[in-house]
């Protein structure tokens, strides 16, 4: 507990399709120690475990979906269940694309309304 004594855990996904489109969130080691049963905990603490509840809960609420992947549940109420547990949560989109930056070394055959798919060519 005293290893971690002040700052701030940003902890998120890129997600990358036509744009790329940052996501996650910040928590700060003092905000995480407000109250409760939470002073003992870190910011990184209480963002990784809130999805172990989350799965929880919702394995609780829908008891004949029995073992699903992580795609098959409603993200919208896995993320209400993590929100008072993640801090502020921030999403924005980037005018990066997969095209930007290609390398020269292979010839490609390239798609420029969907970058994300190419074939490489020998």
């Amino acid at each position: 507990m005293e290893d971690i004594a002040d700052g701030i855990d940003e902890l998120g996904v890129l997600l990358m399709a036509t744009r790329a489109a940052p996501i996650g969130s910040a928590r700060s080691c003092r905000s995480a120690r407000r109250g409760g049963l939470r002073r003992t905990n870190n910011a990184t603490s209480m963002q990784v475990t809130s999805a172990v509840l989350a799965g929880m809960i919702w394995a609780i609420r829908h008891p004949r979906q029995g073992i699903v992947e992580a795609d098959d549940m409603d993200f919208r109420e896995v993320l209400d269940i993590q929100m008072p547990y993640l801090g502020p949560v921030v999403g924005v989109y980037s005018e990066w694309t997969p095209l930007n930056d290609r390398s020269p070394m292979f010839k490609e055959d390239v798609d420029a309304q969907t970058p994300g798919s190419s074939r490489i060519s020998a």
